[in-house]
């Protein structure tokens, strides 16, 4: 039987930190839209990329630390890949594969922001 749980309530903070995530994950769309050739050919939109999911990995661990049980209720939303891929990028800089980042990008961000903006929608606020 498929029960379903009850949405996670969000705090003001938890509210804020998936905001800025969803930010973030729409100026990587538009790194994105440029294309996977001029992302290879071009530096500034590879140095972009990692910074971009620098921050997306800084904010999901926030998240992670404000809403401790939200990884674990919505495993969806992608908080511990995407503090992974944080990690990797900023303790490899020197060792980044790009074809994996751009993969990253393209494929499982969007999907993790989709995810993101349905809690987002379906949550209450915390006291609701």
């Amino acid at each position: 039987m498929n029960q379903s749980k009850p949405p996670t309530a969000l705090s003001p903070t938890a509210r804020k930190l998936i905001g800025d995530l969803l930010a973030q994950g729409q100026e990587m769309a538009l790194l994105v839209a440029e294309g996977h050739d001029q992302y290879h050919r071009n530096r500034w939109l590879q140095r972009s990329a990692k910074s971009l999911i620098t921050d997306m990995g800084e904010a999901s661990g926030r998240l992670s630390r404000v809403a401790p049980d939200l990884p674990r209720s919505h495993p969806e939303v992608s908080l511990v890949q995407m503090i992974n891929v944080r990690n990797l990028v900023a303790h490899g800089y020197d060792q980044v594969d790009h074809e994996f980042l751009w993969t990253i990008m393209k494929d499982s961000i969007p999907q993790a922001m989709a995810a993101l903006a349905a809690l987002l929608d379906q949550a209450p606020a915390e006291g609701e």
